[in-house]
């Protein structure tokens, strides 16, 4: 939360990381709210003991984020990490927890309300190991999703996954 380090959000357009700078355990609600954020750089950013990233994003102003880089195998909290990012259209997260060490791993509300996001990149990205999937691609732009490889074995909830996800055209659960 940068209104603890005396930041005024609302003045908030980029953010770039120019050192090392390992994130905290809990990085909830870290960015949250930054509406006029247009530029995130997450070189130099290090998630690897990061266990929670609900809400990290919530209703960000950026169009374009590629987290592809970041640890995300200790994670057990994505709920809402994207909600309500209405500005975002390119979200990369290729390979994310691959190696994934966490239990019980919450999903819900990941990417709802993203009503401009169209181009996900979830290429790797490994579920095992989730169990909550409410909502989370309920009301996106998305228009096709390729979840032919993910393992959903241990999920015990997918209640309005989908939910006014209107433009999904091609889905793919084989």
């Amino acid at each position: 939360n940068l209104e603890s380090y005396d930041v005024d959000p609302d003045i908030v357009t980029s953010i770039s990381f120019t050192g090392t700078v390992n994130l905290p355990a809990n990085s909830a609600s870290m960015f949250s709210g930054l509406d006029k954020l247009t530029a995130f750089d997450a070189t130099n950013s290090y998630t690897d003991n990061v266990t929670n990233m609900g809400s990290m994003f919530y209703q960000i102003g950026v169009t374009s984020l590629d987290l592809s880089g970041w640890d995300v195998t200790k994670v057990t909290a994505f709920n809402s990490m994207f909600s309500s990012a209405e500005k975002l259209t390119t979200l990369n997260l290729s390979t994310w927890g691959v190696n994934r060490t966490a239990t019980t791993v919450n999903m819900n509300y990941m990417f709802a309300d993203t009503d401009n996001l169209t181009n996900l990149n979830l290429i790797n990205f490994k579920t095992t190991n989730v169990t909550a999937m409410n909502y989370t691609f309920a009301d996106t732009g998305l228009t096709s999703l390729d979840l032919s490889d993910w393992d959903v074995t241990k999920v015990m909830s997918f209640n309005y996954m989908f939910y006014k996800a209107e433009k999904l055209t091609t889905l793919n659960l084989s």
